[in-house]
């Protein structure tokens, strides 16, 4: 790892600024001695923004490096930045895309992923077509995508497993520290089934309540559809609709579901009902994602 990358690494755990602010400090800062000698003015100036953080600790922010190395070496955590080649090309196109990625497992960027989300606490007619779902996506080659959280995400991954699927969690925190604790030999059998974990978050960064819906961007960004099973109202499924319908991508609900008392929140959405997996790749197959422009050229952090 380069001089460069140790100072992405750093700005990364700057966790109030945007991702082009931390694009902006990283191409303006030389050296790690000049990230541990900016003061928050400096760093305001290089943003043009106001900020309210304390001043950088060269002691604390040293010792945040070296653990972050640390858990980096042992964990096998990848990172890659968003200027690198390998970053995946979707996010580029999103909203503030994620400054890093940081990932556990194999690199699976160019296959056909389905997002499959929904409630904790799914109905058990909610869970059945959840299985029944993954399992067939999964024969038809797609990668499923979903958050490791309890309910339909935990089910999408399991039956994607069980049918030698490929799968991927997106978690809200560093990769060292699965959440829920509780699917941690699934997260695991994830990795060992040549599968990934991935986040955009540095190590030692805990998943709190805001992270859970900032990490829904990316669940809808990579993925060619969201399939939202069962959501009540307020559900956290409903912001990764939402992010996918802003990113251009379907979502899709199932209508064998839609009066189910946990289904409130998804039967809102204006979505595309399907109760076939014959509808489903018609959805697919008629779907036009957004074409912006890249939000960063290559080479910004290499």
């Amino acid at each position: 790892m380069n001089e460069k990358k140790y100072l992405a690494l750093l700005i990364s755990y700057l966790l109030s600024l945007t991702t082009l602010e931390k694009m902006t400090l990283l191409n303006a800062v030389k050296s790690l001695e000049d990230f541990f000698n900016l003061s928050t003015d400096d760093i305001s100036y290089i943003i043009k923004r106001s900020l309210k953080t304390k001043k950088i600790s060269k002691t604390d922010f040293e010792k945040k490096l070296n653990r972050a190395l640390r858990l980096i070496d042992v964990y096998k955590i990848d990172m890659t930045c968003i200027g690198d080649s390998e970053y995946p090309k979707v996010l580029h196109k999103i909203t503030n895309p994620p400054f890093i990625i940081f990932s556990r497992g194999a690199k699976i960027d160019d296959k056909k992923k389905i997002a499959i989300v929904g409630t904790r606490k799914p109905t058990t007619e909610a869970i059945k077509y959840t299985l029944e779902l993954s399992r067939d996506i999964s024969k038809l080659e797609y990668v499923v995508v979903s958050g490791l959280a309890y309910g339909i995400d935990s089910f999408a991954h399991r039956a994607t497993l069980e049918s030698n699927g490929k799968t991927i969690a997106v978690l809200p925190s560093g990769l060292e520290s699965i959440y829920p604790q509780s699917n941690s030999q699934l997260a695991l059998r994830i990795l060992e089934s040549g599968g990934s974990i991935i986040s955009e978050y540095p190590p030692g960064v805990e998943p709190l309540k805001y992270r859970f819906l900032e990490r829904n961007r990316i669940v809808s960004a990579i993925s060619e559809a969201v399939i939202v099973v069962e959501a009540p109202e307020r559900s956290g499924a409903l912001s990764t609709a939402s992010h996918a319908m802003r990113q251009g991508k379907p979502v899709v609900v199932l209508e064998q579901l839609l009066n189910s008392e946990q289904n409130m929140g998804a039967k809102k959405l204006e979505a595309h009902i399907i109760s076939s997996l014959s509808q489903l790749e018609h959805v697919l197959v008629n779907a036009k994602s957004i074409n912006t422009e890249l939000f960063f050229s290559k080479g910004d952090c290499v």
